[in-house]
C-alpha cells in the first residue's frame, strides 16, 4: 500500500510540474561558441558541490547547537536532538544546488552552449522545465525545511549542579527545573493510541511542587527511551524512586 502511494504521488508530482513547468524549446536555444569543458568535469563539478552542500550543511546546523549548548556552562550533562534532524536541509538543498550552481557558473565563464546542452538534455529526459523545477524545488521545498530547522538549533537539555535546563525547538530562554522542587518520579511504558493499541515509548516523569513536569525524552524523537546516564543523574539528584505505570494516563491527578 506504501508503494501504491508512494507511485501515486510521483505520478501527480510529474504531472503537476507538466503543467506549471512545460518544456520551452525556444529557451533552450542559444548562441553556442563551440567551448565545452572536459568530458566529466562538469559532471564531478557537481558532485562535488552536492557532497560540499550536504556535509558542510550538516555540520554547520551540526555545529551551530553544540556551540549554542556551551552557553549553559560547567555542564554535568547535555542532551542534544537526533543528529538526523541536520539531514534534512541540507540533503534537500544538495538535490536542487548542485545542478543550478553548475549552469550558472558555466553562463558566467562563457560556456553557455554546454549549459544549454546540459539544460536540454535533462529536460528531454523529463519533459519539463528542469530549470524551473530545480527553482520550485529550491523556493518551495528547501527554504520552508530550512526555515524549520533553523528553530530547532538552540534546542538542547543541560543538567547543571542542582538544576535542569530545557531549552524547547522555537525557544531562545531554557525552561528551569530546580530538582531540589522534584515531588514525584514516574516511569512510564508507552501511550495508548486512540485505538486503544498500545505504544512503547518508555520515559521518566518528573513533577515538581511548581506543577510543571519534566520529560527526560525532551530531546528524543519520539519512541527511543532516555538516555540512561541521563535518568540516572536525575534520580541521584531528585533521591526519588519512580513508580511504574503503563501510560501517563495512569498517573493519578
Amino acid at each position: 500500500m506504501t508503494g501504491f502511494f508512494a507511485v501515486l504521488g510521483v505520478s501527480i508530482g510529474l504531472a503537476l510540474f507538466r503543467v506549471l513547468a512545460p518544456r520551452d524549446l525556444k529557451a533552450e536555444e542559444v548562441v553556442d561558441n563551440g567551448k565545452r569543458l572536459p568530458y566529466g568535469v562538469a559532471g564531478a563539478l557537481m558532485w562535488g558541490i552536492g557532497i560540499a552542500v550536504a556535509v558542510g550543511g550538516f555540520y554547520l546546523f551540526y555545529g551551530a547547537n553544540r556551540l549554542w549548548a556551551l552557553l549553559d556552562k560547567n555542564s554535568d550533562l547535555t542532551i542534544h536532538p537526533p543528529s538526523v534532524i541536520w539531514c534534512f536541509a541540507p540533503g534537500f538543498a544538495a538535490l536542487a544546488i548542485p545542478w543550478l550552481s553548475i549552469l550558472c557558473l558555466l553562463r558566467r565563464f562563457d560556456y553557455a552552449g554546454q549549459a544549454a546542452d546540459i539544460v536540454a538534455q535533462g529536460n528531454a529526459k523529463i519533459n519539463v522545465n528542469g530549470e524551473r523545477v530545480m527553482h520550485g524545488l529550491g523556493w518551495f521545498v528547501v527554504l520552508p525545511i530550512l526555515l524549520f530547522t533553523v528553530p530547532e538549533i538552540p534546542a538542547h537539555l543541560s543538567v547543571i549542579n542542582n538544576q535542569v535546563r530545557v531549552t524547547h525547538y522555537g525557544h531562545i530562554k531554557p525552561d528551569v527545573y530546580s530538582l531540589s522542587d522534584a515531588r514525584k518520579t514516574w516511569w512510564v511504558d508507552g501511550y495508548a493510541l486512540r485505538d486503544g493499541t498500545f505504544k512503547s515509548s518508555p520515559d521518566l516523569l518528573i513533577d515538581f511542587a511548581d506543577g510543571r513536569r519534566l520529560r527526560a525524552t525532551a530531546m528524543s524523537d519520539g519512541g527511543d527511551p532516555p538516555p540512561q546516564q541521563l535518568v540516572d543523574l536525575l534520580l541521584s539528584h531528585t533521591s526519588l524512586d519512580p513508580t511504574h505505570v503503563r501510560t501517563e494516563g495512569d498517573i493519578p491527578k
